[in-house]
Protein backbone atom coordinates (compact mmCIF):
# COMPACT_ATOMS: atom_id res chain seq x y z
CA UNK A 1 0.00 0.00 0.00
CA UNK A 2 1.15 3.55 -0.77
CA UNK A 3 0.39 6.38 1.65
CA UNK A 4 0.72 10.14 1.14
CA UNK A 5 1.00 12.04 4.44
CA UNK A 6 0.05 15.73 4.31
CA UNK A 7 2.00 17.08 7.29
CA UNK A 8 2.09 20.89 7.28
CA UNK A 9 3.25 21.01 10.92
CA UNK A 10 6.06 18.48 10.27
CA UNK A 11 5.18 16.51 13.40
CA UNK A 12 3.62 13.31 12.11
CA UNK A 13 6.05 11.98 9.52
CA UNK A 14 8.49 10.33 12.02
CA UNK A 15 5.61 8.34 13.56
CA UNK A 16 4.13 7.18 10.26
CA UNK A 17 7.60 6.59 8.87
CA UNK A 18 8.41 4.13 11.66
CA UNK A 19 5.05 2.34 11.37
CA UNK A 20 5.14 1.91 7.60
CA UNK A 21 8.87 1.20 7.35
CA UNK A 22 8.51 -1.79 9.68
CA UNK A 23 5.53 -3.18 7.78
CA UNK A 24 7.02 -2.67 4.31
CA UNK A 25 4.49 -0.14 3.01
CA UNK A 26 5.51 2.99 1.11
CA UNK A 27 5.20 6.47 2.64
CA UNK A 28 5.39 9.76 0.74
CA UNK A 29 5.38 13.02 2.71
CA UNK A 30 4.24 16.50 1.63
CA UNK A 31 4.73 19.55 3.84
CA UNK A 32 2.72 21.92 1.64
CA UNK A 33 -0.17 21.89 -0.82
CA UNK A 34 1.94 22.18 -3.98
CA UNK A 35 4.14 19.22 -3.06
CA UNK A 36 1.06 17.16 -2.19
CA UNK A 37 -0.54 17.85 -5.57
CA UNK A 38 2.72 17.06 -7.38
CA UNK A 39 2.93 13.69 -5.65
CA UNK A 40 -0.75 12.94 -6.23
CA UNK A 41 -0.18 13.50 -9.94
CA UNK A 42 3.18 11.73 -10.25
CA UNK A 43 2.70 8.73 -7.95
CA UNK A 44 -1.00 8.31 -7.10
CA UNK A 45 -1.21 6.86 -3.56
CA UNK A 46 -3.79 4.44 -2.19
CA UNK A 47 -4.50 6.70 0.80
CA UNK A 48 -4.08 10.35 1.79
CA UNK A 49 -3.51 10.81 5.52
CA UNK A 50 -4.17 14.28 6.91
CA UNK A 51 -5.37 16.13 9.99
CA UNK A 52 -8.96 17.28 10.49
CA UNK A 53 -7.81 20.92 10.24
CA UNK A 54 -6.69 20.21 6.66
CA UNK A 55 -10.08 18.90 5.51
CA UNK A 56 -10.55 21.90 3.21
CA UNK A 57 -7.47 20.81 1.29
CA UNK A 58 -9.03 17.39 0.72
CA UNK A 59 -12.19 18.92 -0.77
CA UNK A 60 -10.03 21.21 -2.88
CA UNK A 61 -8.11 18.34 -4.51
CA UNK A 62 -11.34 16.41 -5.15
CA UNK A 63 -12.74 19.38 -7.04
CA UNK A 64 -9.52 19.54 -9.04
CA UNK A 65 -9.75 15.88 -10.02
CA UNK A 66 -7.31 14.20 -7.62
CA UNK A 67 -9.30 11.19 -6.38
CA UNK A 68 -7.71 9.50 -3.37
CA UNK A 69 -9.29 7.84 -0.33
CA UNK A 70 -8.56 9.84 2.85
CA UNK A 71 -7.71 8.81 6.40
CA UNK A 72 -8.43 11.72 8.74
CA UNK A 73 -6.69 12.25 12.07
CA UNK A 74 -9.28 13.78 14.40
CA UNK A 75 -9.13 14.96 17.98
CA UNK A 76 -12.61 14.22 19.28
CA UNK A 77 -16.00 12.65 18.55
CA UNK A 78 -17.50 15.89 17.22
CA UNK A 79 -14.96 15.98 14.40
CA UNK A 80 -15.60 12.29 13.64
CA UNK A 81 -19.37 12.82 13.52
CA UNK A 82 -18.93 15.80 11.18
CA UNK A 83 -17.05 13.59 8.72
CA UNK A 84 -19.76 10.92 8.81
CA UNK A 85 -22.29 13.48 7.56
CA UNK A 86 -20.39 13.46 4.26
CA UNK A 87 -20.47 9.68 3.87
CA UNK A 88 -17.17 8.75 5.49
CA UNK A 89 -17.02 5.74 7.80
CA UNK A 90 -14.93 4.48 10.72
CA UNK A 91 -12.41 3.24 8.14
CA UNK A 92 -11.56 6.87 7.34
CA UNK A 93 -11.20 8.07 10.93
CA UNK A 94 -8.39 7.79 13.48
CA UNK A 95 -8.78 9.57 16.81
CA UNK A 96 -5.55 10.99 18.24
CA UNK A 97 -3.64 9.51 19.92
CA UNK A 98 -4.11 6.49 17.68
CA UNK A 99 -3.10 2.85 17.90
CA UNK A 100 -0.68 1.89 15.06
CA UNK A 101 -2.31 -1.54 14.81
CA UNK A 102 -5.72 0.09 14.34
CA UNK A 103 -4.30 2.29 11.57
CA UNK A 104 -2.81 -0.69 9.73
CA UNK A 105 -5.91 -2.86 10.16
CA UNK A 106 -8.29 -0.16 8.90
CA UNK A 107 -6.06 0.64 5.94
CA UNK A 108 -5.68 -3.02 4.94
CA UNK A 109 -9.39 -3.74 5.28
CA UNK A 110 -10.33 -0.64 3.28
CA UNK A 111 -7.73 -1.44 0.59
CA UNK A 112 -8.97 -5.03 0.18
CA UNK A 113 -12.63 -3.98 0.12
CA UNK A 114 -12.08 -1.32 -2.54
CA UNK A 115 -10.05 -3.74 -4.66
CA UNK A 116 -13.07 -6.04 -4.85
CA UNK A 117 -15.67 -3.29 -4.91
CA UNK A 118 -17.77 -4.76 -7.73
CA UNK A 119 -17.98 -8.12 -5.94
CA UNK A 120 -19.27 -6.87 -2.62
CA UNK A 121 -19.99 -3.47 -1.03
CA UNK A 122 -20.30 -3.74 2.78
CA UNK A 123 -23.12 -1.59 4.13
CA UNK A 124 -20.70 0.17 6.53
CA UNK A 125 -18.01 0.96 3.92
CA UNK A 126 -18.94 4.63 3.65
CA UNK A 127 -20.39 6.02 0.44
CA UNK A 128 -17.62 8.59 -0.06
CA UNK A 129 -15.14 5.72 -0.32
CA UNK A 130 -17.30 4.18 -3.05
CA UNK A 131 -17.57 7.42 -5.05
CA UNK A 132 -13.89 8.38 -4.74
CA UNK A 133 -12.81 4.89 -5.76
CA UNK A 134 -15.13 4.77 -8.78
CA UNK A 135 -14.14 8.26 -9.91
CA UNK A 136 -10.46 7.29 -9.73
CA UNK A 137 -11.19 4.39 -12.11
CA UNK A 138 -12.69 6.75 -14.72
CA UNK A 139 -15.66 4.39 -14.96
CA UNK A 140 -19.24 4.70 -16.22
CA UNK A 141 -21.85 3.03 -14.07
CA UNK A 142 -25.12 3.43 -12.21
CA UNK A 143 -25.42 2.92 -8.46
CA UNK A 144 -28.63 2.26 -6.54
CA UNK A 145 -28.39 3.41 -2.91
CA UNK A 146 -30.93 2.29 -0.31
CA UNK A 147 -30.94 3.25 3.39
CA UNK A 148 -33.64 3.47 6.04
CA UNK A 149 -36.51 3.49 3.55
CA UNK A 150 -34.87 5.99 1.18
CA UNK A 151 -33.54 5.21 -2.31
CA UNK A 152 -31.59 7.09 -4.95
CA UNK A 153 -29.84 6.25 -8.21
CA UNK A 154 -26.49 7.91 -8.99
CA UNK A 155 -24.95 7.82 -12.45
CA UNK A 156 -21.25 8.28 -13.23
CA UNK A 157 -20.00 8.81 -16.78
CA UNK A 158 -16.32 8.50 -17.67
CA UNK A 159 -15.14 9.42 -14.17
CA UNK A 160 -17.62 12.24 -13.56
CA UNK A 161 -20.82 12.32 -11.52
CA UNK A 162 -23.58 12.95 -14.08
CA UNK A 163 -26.57 13.25 -11.73
CA UNK A 164 -29.04 11.85 -9.19
CA UNK A 165 -32.55 10.48 -9.45
CA UNK A 166 -33.37 12.25 -6.18
CA UNK A 167 -32.87 15.69 -4.66
CA UNK A 168 -29.51 16.69 -3.07
CA UNK A 169 -31.17 16.73 0.37
CA UNK A 170 -32.45 13.21 -0.14
CA UNK A 171 -29.01 12.04 -1.30
CA UNK A 172 -27.28 13.52 1.74
CA UNK A 173 -29.68 11.78 4.09
CA UNK A 174 -28.80 8.44 2.50
CA UNK A 175 -25.00 8.73 2.43
CA UNK A 176 -24.72 9.79 6.07
CA UNK A 177 -26.41 6.55 7.15
CA UNK A 178 -24.07 3.92 8.59
CA UNK A 179 -25.99 1.12 6.84
CA UNK A 180 -26.38 1.72 3.10
CA UNK A 181 -27.28 -1.03 0.64
CA UNK A 182 -25.46 -0.61 -2.68
CA UNK A 183 -26.32 -2.21 -6.02
CA UNK A 184 -24.46 -1.49 -9.26
CA UNK A 185 -26.60 -0.80 -12.33
CA UNK A 186 -25.69 -0.75 -16.04
CA UNK A 187 -24.93 2.77 -17.23
CA UNK A 188 -27.60 4.24 -19.48
CA UNK A 189 -27.98 7.63 -21.10
CA UNK A 190 -31.75 7.28 -20.70
CA UNK A 191 -31.75 7.28 -16.89
CA UNK A 192 -34.39 9.62 -15.47
CA UNK A 193 -32.51 12.10 -13.27
CA UNK A 194 -33.86 14.99 -11.25
CA UNK A 195 -30.49 16.53 -10.32
CA UNK A 196 -27.65 17.13 -12.77
CA UNK A 197 -24.05 18.30 -12.21
CA UNK A 198 -21.87 20.30 -14.60
CA UNK A 199 -18.75 18.52 -13.35
CA UNK A 200 -17.30 16.86 -10.26
CA UNK A 201 -16.52 20.21 -8.65
CA UNK A 202 -20.25 20.98 -8.85
CA UNK A 203 -21.07 17.61 -7.22
CA UNK A 204 -18.66 18.08 -4.31
CA UNK A 205 -19.77 21.69 -3.82
CA UNK A 206 -23.32 20.34 -3.43
CA UNK A 207 -22.13 18.01 -0.68
CA UNK A 208 -20.58 20.90 1.24
CA UNK A 209 -23.67 23.11 1.06
CA UNK A 210 -25.73 23.49 4.22
CA UNK A 211 -29.32 22.46 3.46
CA UNK A 212 -32.55 22.29 5.38
CA UNK A 213 -33.29 18.58 5.78
CA UNK A 214 -36.90 17.66 5.10
CA UNK A 215 -38.74 14.61 6.35
CA UNK A 216 -37.95 11.52 4.24
CA UNK A 217 -41.61 11.21 3.21
CA UNK A 218 -41.29 14.46 1.27
CA UNK A 219 -39.26 12.73 -1.40
CA UNK A 220 -40.42 10.11 -3.89
CA UNK A 221 -38.59 6.81 -3.69
CA UNK A 222 -36.85 5.46 -6.77
CA UNK A 223 -36.78 1.70 -6.31
CA UNK A 224 -35.83 -0.77 -9.02
CA UNK A 225 -38.04 -3.84 -9.37
CA UNK A 226 -35.04 -5.96 -8.45
CA UNK A 227 -34.98 -4.37 -4.99
CA UNK A 228 -38.25 -5.35 -3.28
CA UNK A 229 -39.84 -3.16 -0.66
CA UNK A 230 -40.04 -4.41 2.90
CA UNK A 231 -43.51 -5.50 3.97
CA UNK A 232 -42.80 -6.72 7.48
CA UNK A 233 -42.85 -4.41 10.46
CA UNK A 234 -39.63 -2.44 10.73
CA UNK A 235 -38.08 -0.95 13.84
CA UNK A 236 -36.25 2.24 12.93
CA UNK A 237 -32.67 2.65 14.19
CA UNK A 238 -32.44 4.64 17.37
CA UNK A 239 -29.63 6.43 19.09
CA UNK A 240 -28.47 5.00 22.41
CA UNK A 241 -30.89 6.08 25.12
CA UNK A 242 -30.68 6.11 28.91
CA UNK A 243 -33.34 4.65 31.18
CA UNK A 244 -33.47 4.71 34.96
CA UNK A 245 -34.06 1.13 36.09
CA UNK A 246 -33.42 1.45 39.80
CA UNK A 247 -31.93 3.66 42.48
CA UNK A 248 -28.71 5.00 41.00
CA UNK A 249 -28.86 2.44 38.18
CA UNK A 250 -29.15 3.54 34.56
CA UNK A 251 -29.34 1.42 31.42
CA UNK A 252 -27.86 2.81 28.21
CA UNK A 253 -29.08 0.63 25.38
CA UNK A 254 -28.63 0.55 21.63
CA UNK A 255 -31.51 -0.99 19.69
CA UNK A 256 -30.36 -2.71 16.49
CA UNK A 257 -33.34 -2.85 14.10
CA UNK A 258 -31.60 -5.32 11.79
CA UNK A 259 -30.00 -7.63 14.31
CA UNK A 260 -30.71 -10.06 17.12
CA UNK A 261 -28.16 -8.64 19.57
CA UNK A 262 -29.42 -5.63 21.53
CA UNK A 263 -26.54 -4.00 23.42
CA UNK A 264 -26.63 -2.91 27.06
CA UNK A 265 -24.27 -0.62 28.96
CA UNK A 266 -24.92 0.26 32.60
CA UNK A 267 -24.11 3.37 34.60
CA UNK A 268 -24.30 2.93 38.37
CA UNK A 269 -23.86 5.77 40.85
CA UNK A 270 -23.08 4.60 44.38
CA UNK A 271 -23.72 7.30 46.98
CA UNK A 272 -23.25 7.93 50.68
CA UNK A 273 -23.55 11.46 52.00
CA UNK A 274 -21.33 13.65 49.84
CA UNK A 275 -19.51 10.66 48.38
CA UNK A 276 -20.39 9.65 44.79
CA UNK A 277 -18.81 6.74 42.91
CA UNK A 278 -20.06 6.52 39.27
CA UNK A 279 -19.07 3.29 37.49
CA UNK A 280 -19.68 2.04 33.94
CA UNK A 281 -20.35 -1.64 33.25
CA UNK A 282 -19.62 -2.68 29.63
CA UNK A 283 -19.33 -0.27 26.67
CA UNK A 284 -21.01 0.31 23.32
CA UNK A 285 -19.33 0.13 19.89
CA UNK A 286 -17.40 3.20 18.76
CA UNK A 287 -19.97 4.40 16.21
CA UNK A 288 -22.62 4.56 18.97
CA UNK A 289 -20.50 5.66 21.89
CA UNK A 290 -20.48 9.39 21.11
CA UNK A 291 -24.25 9.55 21.65
CA UNK A 292 -23.98 7.36 24.73
CA UNK A 293 -21.38 9.76 26.09
CA UNK A 294 -23.87 12.61 25.85
CA UNK A 295 -26.40 10.57 27.84
CA UNK A 296 -23.80 9.78 30.52
CA UNK A 297 -22.84 13.44 30.86
CA UNK A 298 -26.49 14.37 31.50
CA UNK A 299 -26.29 12.31 34.69
CA UNK A 300 -22.70 12.66 35.95
CA UNK A 301 -21.73 16.01 34.43
CA UNK A 302 -18.32 15.71 32.82
CA UNK A 303 -16.91 12.31 31.89
CA UNK A 304 -14.02 13.15 34.19
CA UNK A 305 -16.35 12.37 37.11
CA UNK A 306 -16.47 8.67 36.16
CA UNK A 307 -14.32 6.55 38.46
CA UNK A 308 -13.98 3.33 36.50
CA UNK A 309 -15.09 1.17 33.60
CA UNK A 310 -15.78 -2.44 34.58
CA UNK A 311 -14.80 -4.42 31.49
CA UNK A 312 -15.98 -8.05 31.65
CA UNK A 313 -15.18 -8.97 28.03
CA UNK A 314 -13.14 -7.31 25.30
CA UNK A 315 -15.14 -7.19 22.07
CA UNK A 316 -13.29 -6.04 18.91
CA UNK A 317 -15.94 -3.46 18.02
CA UNK A 318 -15.58 -1.85 21.47
CA UNK A 319 -11.83 -1.25 21.48
CA UNK A 320 -11.98 2.27 20.04
CA UNK A 321 -14.68 3.26 22.54
CA UNK A 322 -12.46 2.16 25.42
CA UNK A 323 -9.43 4.05 24.12
CA UNK A 324 -11.45 7.22 23.62
CA UNK A 325 -13.14 6.96 27.00
CA UNK A 326 -9.71 6.77 28.65
CA UNK A 327 -8.60 9.77 26.62
CA UNK A 328 -11.67 11.85 27.52
CA UNK A 329 -11.66 10.87 31.21
CA UNK A 330 -8.00 11.04 32.29
CA UNK A 331 -8.72 9.93 35.89
CA UNK A 332 -10.79 6.91 34.91
CA UNK A 333 -9.30 3.43 35.18
CA UNK A 334 -10.39 0.06 33.83
CA UNK A 335 -11.29 -2.75 36.20
CA UNK A 336 -10.70 -6.01 34.40
CA UNK A 337 -8.99 -9.40 34.47
CA UNK A 338 -5.36 -10.11 33.66
CA UNK A 339 -5.98 -11.65 30.18
CA UNK A 340 -8.11 -8.68 29.11
CA UNK A 341 -5.57 -6.26 30.62
CA UNK A 342 -2.82 -7.78 28.50
CA UNK A 343 -4.89 -7.18 25.37
CA UNK A 344 -5.58 -3.57 26.42
CA UNK A 345 -1.90 -2.89 26.99
CA UNK A 346 -1.26 -4.29 23.52
CA UNK A 347 -3.52 -1.50 22.24
CA UNK A 348 -1.47 1.09 24.10
CA UNK A 349 -3.42 1.44 27.37
CA UNK A 350 -0.94 2.30 30.17
CA UNK A 351 -0.68 -0.26 32.95
CA UNK A 352 -1.35 2.48 35.53
CA UNK A 353 -4.87 2.95 34.08
CA UNK A 354 -5.81 -0.69 34.85
CA UNK A 355 -6.89 -2.36 38.10
CA UNK A 356 -6.96 -6.16 38.09
CA UNK A 357 -9.82 -8.08 39.65
CA UNK A 358 -7.18 -10.60 40.72
CA UNK A 359 -5.74 -7.91 43.02
CA UNK A 360 -8.91 -7.51 45.11
CA UNK A 361 -8.77 -9.53 48.35
CA UNK A 362 -11.25 -12.44 48.07
CA UNK A 363 -12.51 -10.80 44.87
CA UNK A 364 -14.26 -8.05 46.88
CA UNK A 365 -14.19 -4.30 46.22
CA UNK A 366 -15.49 -2.02 48.98
CA UNK A 367 -16.56 1.26 47.38
CA UNK A 368 -16.61 3.27 50.61
CA UNK A 369 -20.34 3.93 50.29
CA UNK A 370 -21.49 0.79 52.07
CA UNK A 371 -21.65 -1.01 48.73
CA UNK A 372 -19.55 -4.07 47.97
CA UNK A 373 -18.88 -5.61 44.57
CA UNK A 374 -17.85 -9.24 44.27
CA UNK A 375 -15.91 -10.30 41.18
CA UNK A 376 -16.32 -13.91 40.07
CA UNK A 377 -13.96 -15.11 37.38
CA UNK A 378 -15.65 -17.20 34.69
CA UNK A 379 -12.72 -18.21 32.48
CA UNK A 380 -13.72 -19.45 29.03
CA UNK A 381 -17.35 -18.42 29.50
CA UNK A 382 -16.80 -17.66 26.70
CA UNK A 383 -13.43 -15.84 26.75
CA UNK A 384 -10.27 -16.61 28.66
CA UNK A 385 -10.55 -13.48 30.81
CA UNK A 386 -14.33 -13.36 31.30
CA UNK A 387 -15.82 -12.56 34.70
CA UNK A 388 -19.10 -11.38 36.23
CA UNK A 389 -19.85 -8.83 38.98
CA UNK A 390 -22.23 -9.41 41.88
CA UNK A 391 -23.70 -6.43 43.74
CA UNK A 392 -24.07 -7.75 47.28
CA UNK A 393 -26.65 -5.24 48.55
CA UNK A 394 -29.15 -5.71 45.70
CA UNK A 395 -28.14 -9.28 44.73
CA UNK A 396 -27.86 -8.13 41.11
CA UNK A 397 -25.44 -9.93 38.80
CA UNK A 398 -23.87 -8.01 35.88
CA UNK A 399 -22.42 -10.02 33.03
CA UNK A 400 -21.23 -9.76 29.45
CA UNK A 401 -21.93 -12.66 27.04
CA UNK A 402 -22.74 -15.10 29.84
CA UNK A 403 -26.54 -15.05 30.41
CA UNK A 404 -27.07 -12.94 27.26
CA UNK A 405 -29.77 -13.80 24.73
CA UNK A 406 -30.98 -13.19 21.20
CA UNK A 407 -33.75 -10.61 21.17
CA UNK A 408 -35.99 -9.19 18.45
CA UNK A 409 -35.86 -5.38 18.52
CA UNK A 410 -39.63 -5.12 19.04
CA UNK A 411 -39.39 -7.49 22.05
CA UNK A 412 -36.62 -5.60 23.80
CA UNK A 413 -37.70 -4.08 27.11
CA UNK A 414 -36.03 -3.12 30.34
CA UNK A 415 -39.07 -4.49 32.19
CA UNK A 416 -39.45 -7.77 30.29
CA UNK A 417 -37.49 -10.86 31.30
CA UNK A 418 -35.49 -12.65 28.62
CA UNK A 419 -37.10 -15.73 27.08
CA UNK A 420 -35.29 -18.78 28.34
CA UNK A 421 -35.30 -20.48 24.93
CA UNK A 422 -33.53 -17.42 23.46
CA UNK A 423 -30.93 -17.53 26.25
CA UNK A 424 -30.29 -21.20 25.59
CA UNK A 425 -30.07 -20.68 21.83
CA UNK A 426 -27.50 -17.92 22.32
CA UNK A 427 -25.42 -20.03 24.68
CA UNK A 428 -25.63 -23.14 22.53
CA UNK A 429 -24.17 -21.25 19.56
CA UNK A 430 -21.70 -19.01 21.38
CA UNK A 431 -20.43 -21.34 24.09
CA UNK A 432 -19.91 -24.46 21.97
CA UNK A 433 -17.22 -26.71 23.42
CA UNK A 434 -16.98 -24.58 26.58
CA UNK A 435 -17.69 -25.93 30.04
CA UNK A 436 -17.00 -24.37 33.44
CA UNK A 437 -19.18 -26.01 36.08
CA UNK A 438 -17.19 -24.51 38.96
CA UNK A 439 -17.88 -20.90 37.99
CA UNK A 440 -21.57 -21.59 37.43
CA UNK A 441 -21.74 -23.30 40.84
CA UNK A 442 -20.17 -20.22 42.47
CA UNK A 443 -22.75 -17.97 40.83
CA UNK A 444 -25.60 -20.26 41.89
CA UNK A 445 -24.42 -20.12 45.54
CA UNK A 446 -24.71 -16.32 45.48
CA UNK A 447 -28.42 -16.71 44.68
CA UNK A 448 -28.75 -13.62 42.44
CA UNK A 449 -32.24 -12.19 42.13
CA UNK A 450 -31.65 -10.35 38.83
CA UNK A 451 -29.12 -10.75 36.01
CA UNK A 452 -28.27 -7.85 33.71
CA UNK A 453 -26.25 -9.06 30.68
CA UNK A 454 -24.54 -7.20 27.85
CA UNK A 455 -26.96 -8.48 25.19
CA UNK A 456 -30.73 -8.81 25.28
CA UNK A 457 -33.36 -8.42 27.97
CA UNK A 458 -32.53 -8.77 31.67
CA UNK A 459 -33.37 -11.94 33.58
CA UNK A 460 -35.87 -10.65 36.14
CA UNK A 461 -37.39 -13.98 37.15
CA UNK A 462 -36.56 -17.66 36.97
CA UNK A 463 -32.85 -16.98 37.58
CA UNK A 464 -32.34 -20.39 39.22
CA UNK A 465 -33.90 -22.16 36.25
CA UNK A 466 -31.69 -20.29 33.78
CA UNK A 467 -28.50 -21.19 35.68
CA UNK A 468 -29.66 -24.80 35.97
CA UNK A 469 -30.41 -25.05 32.25
CA UNK A 470 -27.04 -23.57 31.29
CA UNK A 471 -25.37 -25.86 33.83
CA UNK A 472 -26.93 -28.96 32.23
CA UNK A 473 -26.89 -27.97 28.56
CA UNK A 474 -24.90 -29.93 26.00
CA UNK A 475 -21.70 -28.10 25.16
CA UNK A 476 -20.75 -29.84 21.92
CA UNK A 477 -22.16 -30.43 18.45
CA UNK A 478 -21.88 -33.56 16.35
CA UNK A 479 -19.28 -32.20 13.95
CA UNK A 480 -19.75 -35.20 11.65
CA UNK A 481 -23.08 -33.61 10.66
CA UNK A 482 -21.17 -30.79 8.96
CA UNK A 483 -19.79 -33.30 6.45
CA UNK A 484 -23.10 -35.06 5.80
CA UNK A 485 -24.17 -33.53 2.49
CA UNK A 486 -27.51 -35.35 2.40
CA UNK A 487 -28.40 -34.09 5.89
CA UNK A 488 -27.39 -30.48 5.19
CA UNK A 489 -29.08 -30.21 1.78
CA UNK A 490 -32.26 -31.73 3.19
CA UNK A 491 -32.21 -29.38 6.19
CA UNK A 492 -31.66 -26.28 4.05
CA UNK A 493 -34.46 -27.34 1.71
CA UNK A 494 -36.88 -27.73 4.63
CA UNK A 495 -35.87 -24.34 6.05
CA UNK A 496 -36.29 -22.78 2.61
CA UNK A 497 -39.82 -24.22 2.48
CA UNK A 498 -40.65 -22.53 5.81
CA UNK A 499 -39.03 -19.28 4.69
CA UNK A 500 -41.14 -19.14 1.52
CA UNK A 501 -44.33 -19.14 3.61
CA UNK A 502 -43.17 -16.21 5.74
CA UNK A 503 -41.86 -13.65 3.26
CA UNK A 504 -43.02 -11.87 0.07
CA UNK A 505 -42.49 -13.64 -3.25
CA UNK A 506 -40.03 -10.99 -4.49
CA UNK A 507 -37.79 -11.41 -1.45
CA UNK A 508 -37.95 -15.19 -1.73
CA UNK A 509 -36.78 -14.97 -5.34
CA UNK A 510 -33.95 -12.68 -4.19
CA UNK A 511 -32.85 -15.40 -1.77
CA UNK A 512 -32.97 -18.07 -4.49
CA UNK A 513 -30.86 -15.84 -6.70
CA UNK A 514 -28.28 -15.44 -3.91
CA UNK A 515 -28.21 -19.18 -3.16
CA UNK A 516 -27.71 -20.05 -6.83
CA UNK A 517 -24.06 -19.03 -6.46
CA UNK A 518 -23.48 -21.91 -4.02
CA UNK A 519 -26.10 -24.57 -4.69
CA UNK A 520 -28.47 -25.90 -7.31
CA UNK A 521 -32.06 -25.04 -6.41
CA UNK A 522 -35.09 -26.22 -8.33
CA UNK A 523 -38.67 -26.00 -7.12
CA UNK A 524 -37.47 -24.90 -3.69
CA UNK A 525 -35.35 -28.06 -3.29
CA UNK A 526 -31.57 -27.84 -2.92
CA UNK A 527 -30.08 -30.81 -4.75
CA UNK A 528 -26.37 -30.09 -5.18
CA UNK A 529 -23.61 -27.95 -3.70
CA UNK A 530 -20.96 -26.04 -5.67
CA UNK A 531 -18.85 -25.34 -2.56
CA UNK A 532 -17.52 -27.30 0.41
CA UNK A 533 -20.68 -28.57 2.14
CA UNK A 534 -19.30 -27.50 5.54
CA UNK A 535 -19.54 -23.86 4.41
CA UNK A 536 -23.19 -24.07 3.36
CA UNK A 537 -24.83 -23.32 6.75
CA UNK A 538 -22.84 -20.08 7.08
CA UNK A 539 -23.48 -19.12 3.45
CA UNK A 540 -27.19 -19.84 3.87
CA UNK A 541 -27.45 -17.50 6.86
CA UNK A 542 -25.37 -14.88 5.07
CA UNK A 543 -27.77 -15.01 2.12
CA UNK A 544 -30.82 -14.61 4.36
CA UNK A 545 -29.21 -11.71 6.20
CA UNK A 546 -28.17 -10.00 2.95
CA UNK A 547 -31.78 -10.26 1.72
CA UNK A 548 -32.89 -8.62 4.99
CA UNK A 549 -35.45 -11.28 5.80
CA UNK A 550 -37.56 -10.72 8.94
CA UNK A 551 -35.49 -11.48 12.03
CA UNK A 552 -37.97 -14.15 13.12
CA UNK A 553 -36.89 -16.08 10.02
CA UNK A 554 -33.25 -15.85 11.12
CA UNK A 555 -34.26 -17.11 14.57
CA UNK A 556 -36.14 -20.02 13.02
CA UNK A 557 -33.08 -20.89 10.94
CA UNK A 558 -30.74 -20.83 13.94
CA UNK A 559 -33.12 -23.00 15.92
CA UNK A 560 -33.29 -25.56 13.12
CA UNK A 561 -29.50 -25.72 12.90
CA UNK A 562 -29.19 -26.26 16.65
CA UNK A 563 -31.88 -28.97 16.65
CA UNK A 564 -29.93 -30.80 13.94
CA UNK A 565 -26.64 -30.28 15.83
CA UNK A 566 -25.00 -28.19 13.12
CA UNK A 567 -22.86 -25.34 14.51
CA UNK A 568 -22.94 -21.88 12.93
CA UNK A 569 -20.91 -18.82 13.88
CA UNK A 570 -22.29 -16.04 11.67
CA UNK A 571 -24.56 -14.45 14.31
Amino acid sequence: MKFLLFDKEKKLYPIFGDILDITGHKLMVAFDEKKAKDLLKAVPPDFLTLRWKDTDFFWEILKEGYFVVPIFLVEDYQQAEELRKFGFSDFNILILPFNPLEFLNKSAKLYQTLEGLYDNVPSDLGMMNVFVNLLSRNTSTGILLHAEGLSCEVYLKAGAVKGLSCSPEHFKEIIKSDNVSVKFLPYTEDAKLSTYFKNNADFFSMLLEEVQVRPPAAYPEVVQETVPREVHKEVQPSAPSMLSVGEGLFLINFLDPEGLLQRNMYLIIYEKGESHVPLLFNVLPYHRFSTARDEIEKVVGKLENLRALVLMDLLPEDTQSILNLLNLAPKLYVITSFPIAMSLMGFGVPERRIKLVESFPDGLLNLGTGDVLRFIKTPFLPEKGSFVVFEEKTKTLFSSKLFSSYCLPEEYSVNKTAKIERIMLYHRLNFSGIENAISLAQIRLLNPSVIRPAFGNPILEGVDEVIERIFKQKYTFNLANLEDETLILGLLSSILFEVEKRIPKEKYELILDGLSEYVEVEGGVISDSFVDVKKLPELFIYTLHSAKVPLVVLLLTLERFVETEIPVFTI
